[in-house]
């Protein structure tokens, strides 16, 4: 019986799709990526991607690229070298799973998370790692960001 080449890229590629951890990607999602892409995928800003229905082949290589720093984002740069290869997987399996956004959609998560007047903990500062720096000269402000 022949198998063709395509065939077996298939089954492997659906084999490593199964065995990414949705809940664990679930979970992630929750504590690291929710503040921006939203907890199901559908960011709170114009400028953030939604990441809701993107394929999570798609979604573990741009976080690859992130990681390894091929791709540039001043925020992303921070994070992504911060997660392990299974832990990309599962958030990329976690955020494939979720339903696509509309062209407007928005995320309520930032909005509510500010109505809960949630403040840092007191040691933030060493328990906390610190990803990125902004000398903002317009409004004369330094924006330190913490993951």
């Amino acid at each position: 019986m022949k198998i063709s080449t395509l065939s077996i890229f298939l089954m492997l590629a659906s084999v490593s799709a199964t065995a990414a951890d949705q809940d664990a990607g679930k979970n992630l999602a929750a504590r690291v990526c929710a503040a921006c892409h939203g907890q199901n995928g559908v960011s709170v800003a114009d400028h953030i991607p939604n990441l809701a229905a993107q394929r999570a082949g798609y979604l573990a290589g741009q976080l690859g690229a992130f990681k390894d720093a091929s791709r540039k984002s001043e925020i992303m740069n921070g994070i992504a070298p911060q997660l392990s290869a299974s832990e990309i997987a599962n958030v990329a399996a976690h955020y494939a799973a979720q339903v696509g956004a509309s062209g407007t959609a928005k995320s309520a998560f930032l909005p509510n998370l500010v109505k809960t007047h949630v403040t840092f903990p007191a040691n933030f500062k060493t328990t906390f790692k610190r990803y990125h720096t902004v000398n903002d000269a317009e409004s004369r402000a330094v924006k330190i960001y913490y993951a």
